[in-house]
């Protein structure tokens, strides 16, 4: 392929880029998935070894995956929460104020279960991992996770406005 330039490549295979955004049903940042797209061309053309296949079939198969990578970063990005500027509040080593942060999520997780908190508390303000939160409750990682599964999705199910009243932090 290295006959072709890209500007050549681009417009011959500009229908399978299109072609394969519209199979995923993608339906926003149109200009990030072309430029997916582009870029699989191009490590396709350099990458490309004519005794496995086809030149189309291996770029085919290049563009969607380089797609479906796409997508799987845009989604892990957008199932971060918004913070509404809460990053910029640090939980502070002192012991007490740590009690009092416990005490306040105790009090307004009422829609988590006794684990689901125990998960929350351990992992947000003590920053312990899965094994170390499983080691010290004496059950498994995998328990463990199922408690974060869950109270990650009654947590995403609040609304802004029950967030805030139960988490903003009056100065």
């Amino acid at each position: 392929m290295d006959d072709c330039t890209f500007a050549e490549l681009e417009k011959q295979y500009k229908p399978m880029i299109y072609h394969n955004i519209k199979k995923l049903c993608i339906t926003r940042n149109h200009d990030e998935f072309y430029q997916a797209g582009l870029i699989a061309i191009w490590k396709a053309s350099k990458t490309y070894d004519p005794e496995k296949g086809s030149f189309e079939t291996y770029l085919y198969t290049s563009i969607k995956g380089s797609m479906l990578n796409e997508m799987n970063k845009q989604n892990k990005n957008r199932d971060i929460p918004e913070t509404d500027g809460m990053e910029n509040i640090l939980i502070s080593e002192d012991p007490s104020a740590q009690k009092d942060m416990e005490e306040m999520i105790k009090a307004n997780c009422d829609i988590l279960t006794k684990h689901q908190q125990i998960w929350m508390i351990s992992h947000c303000l003590k920053e312990k991992t899965i094994s170390e939160i499983a080691a010290s409750e004496k059950t498994t990682p995998s328990s463990v996770k199922s408690w974060r599964r869950g109270a990650l999705k009654k947590l995403r199910a609040l609304s802004a406005e029950e967030w805030k009243e139960r988490f903003w932090l009056q100065p």
